[in-house]
């Protein structure tokens, strides 16, 4: 007969800036943790994959699809190496968040930007805007703040 496992966790925040979590992992700081590849520029060149404009399917359907091809493709390149990948994730298309309304390109005219927006900094970029660079965890936290 089967029983039941249980697995109980404590999170903990602020063990380390954005780019240094996968480092923890690694490092054995921490067993486990979620890492925005975005925030490790060069690290993660695979997973780039998924930055391409043009998507409009839901954020459950494109993680599904960005897992799949984590296993059948991303994960040989071994840009995780020494730990175990468990999940990929992503947002639904054209995702801005925002304290003012976005609806076209020129409404994002002097707004700052993440320095992990790679694709969205491009974008900007061809519309004849400049990029804001900025820390990952100022922008998160602002971001929440902003928003809550």
């Amino acid at each position: 007969m089967r029983r039941a496992a249980k697995v109980s966790a404590e999170i903990k925040y602020r063990l380390a800036p954005p780019p240094a979590q996968m480092d923890l992992v690694q490092d054995g700081a921490a067993d486990m943790t979620w890492i925005f590849h975005g925030y490790n520029a060069g690290r993660f060149v695979g997973t780039k994959l998924i930055e391409l404009p043009g998507y409009e399917g839901s954020a459950e359907a494109a993680s599904v699809a960005y897992w799949r091809v984590y296993e059948k493709h991303l994960a040989a390149l071994n840009e995780h190496k020494g730990v175990k990948v468990i999940a990929m994730m992503t947002h639904g298309p054209a995702q801005v968040h925002s304290a003012k309304a976005v609806t076209s390109l020129a409404d994002v005219k002097g707004m700052k930007s993440p320095r992990s927006w790679r694709c969205w900094r491009r974008c900007r970029r061809s519309a004849g805007r400049n990029g804001h660079q900025s820390s990952g965890t100022k922008s998160v936290r602002d971001a929440r703040v902003q928003c809550s």
